[in-house]
């Protein structure tokens, strides 16, 4: 760590302790874990996280990181491009044409446009001339897709046929004149772009919300890497899906890892926290993040996404993939 570095955090440290003196003999009579955990405790704090995200416009989500976002508005069968960069930067729209049967996809063959928070996983060219000169391919079914179910594939964001400059609909695609598929081309990072399909206006959120959701991560976070297995438990839904199975199998495997006491180090960062749009008629929050992951026995490093589901109580983990 730097000498600014360490000056920063100790003029941090000093706001949770009561002077200086105070630290330094905490550290020279237990060593820094306290403090550490001191410190792990306040990260889990609503008025860290307010005064993080003060400064930035959370309509849209937050994003620790720039990002690309296409928001469609199924409705009005408009799609909205943006750079977020601690701002959301409108850059241009374009008019869209969906699925035959509308949107709420769930089968193969349903004719429908998916409703939800999508990935770019690949860019075509030299397509067959139904979808126009180029297609960014879409990562439906997502996880969350799959745990309800839903099956099809092949959902792309491409152009027209050229002979077909006015096209009213697809098979379940989302298709755009010819000039807005060359324009976004040229626009976005298409592997640094979520497209968010939603059926109403655009869900927004508020400073408040990304505050109470960050010390909720963070909440969860401490209960992990302290090993507080009740406390930790009750931040998940009994409704919940994971890649340790249902509630129980997760909790039995929790169980039996947090029982070994092992110190652990995690960190999170890259965060991406956004309103889910779903056709569950539930308020549900995807949060996407890095994490590193290292404890004696294994260790982790890449990409957590998990779905929150808000109620009057607060939040749950509903999905963990």
């Amino acid at each position: 760590m730097s000498k600014f570095l360490f000056l920063l955090s100790l003029i941090f440290i000093s706001s949770i302790y009561a002077d200086m003196f105070s630290i330094l003999d905490s550290y020279r009579k237990d060593g820094i874990r306290p403090i550490e955990k001191e410190l792990d405790r306040y990260l889990a704090t609503t008025e860290y996280w307010k005064k993080k995200i003060s400064n930035s416009d959370v309509r849209f989500g937050w994003y620790e990181r720039p990002v690309y976002l296409l928001i469609l508005d199924t409705n009005k069968k408009n799609t909205v491009v943006y750079k977020y960069q601690n701002q959301p930067k409108r850059l241009f729209d374009m008019s869209i044409v969906l699925g035959s049967n509308g949107v709420g996809k769930n089968k193969e063959g349903d004719h429908r446009t998916p409703i939800g928070i999508y990935r770019i996983t690949q860019r075509k060219e030299h397509l067959l001339d139904i979808y126009g000169p180029l297609a960014f391919v879409t990562n439906y079914p997502n996880s969350i897709d799959r745990t309800l179910s839903k099956d099809g594939s092949g959902i792309w964001i491409h152009g027209f046929p050229p002979n077909k400059p006015n096209k009213s609909f697809t098979k379940g695609c989302i298709a755009t004149p010819n000039i807005n598929i060359l324009k976004l081309d040229k626009t976005i990072d298409y592997k640094n772009t979520l497209v968010i399909i939603s059926s109403k206006k655009p869900l927004e959120s508020t400073h408040k919300e990304i505050a109470r959701i960050m010390a909720f991560i963070y909440k969860w976070r401490y209960n992990w890497k302290y090993s507080f297995i009740d406390e930790y438990l009750s931040l998940y839904s009994k409704d919940l899906i994971s890649t340790n199975g249902d509630f129980e199998h997760f909790s039995r495997h929790k169980h039996s890892v947090f029982s070994r006491k092992q110190k652990k180090i995690i960190r999170l960062n890259n965060f991406q926290v956004t309103r889910y749009p779903n056709t569950l008629n539930k308020k549900i929050w995807r949060v996407s993040m890095d994490e590193y992951y290292r404890a004696p026995s294994y260790v982790y490093k890449g990409k957590k996404i998990i779905y929150l589901l808000q109620n009057r109580d607060g939040f749950k983990i509903w999905r963990e993939l």
